[in-house]
């Protein structure tokens, strides 16, 4: 069971409460679950391209130890990040 994983709540989707629904199932803003990209990334998923404009905003946040942790993960999944 990880992040990813539905709980019995059948076929409907659970934004609120159900983890696997919030990242699976955001709009291009992004799932509403923190650190949602380190839950991709530490788990082998993609992360999927409409959360492009989404992750760089999770790039740019004040948090610098998130964000640097969240850099070295995405260079060791092969990612190429542009310079800043």
């Amino acid at each position: 069971m990880n992040e990813f994983t539905h709980y019995g709540h059948g076929s409907k989707k659970d934004m609120e409460n159900c983890s696997a629904c919030a990242l699976l199932y955001a709009g291009e803003e992004g799932p509403n679950y923190a650190g949602w990209p380190l839950a991709f990334l530490l788990n082998g998923r993609t992360i999927p391209t409409k959360y492009l404009n989404a992750l760089k905003k999770e790039l740019k946040s004040d948090n610098h130890a998130y964000v640097q942790n969240l850099k070295n993960k995405l260079l060791d999944n092969g990612f190429k990040l542009e310079d800043e």
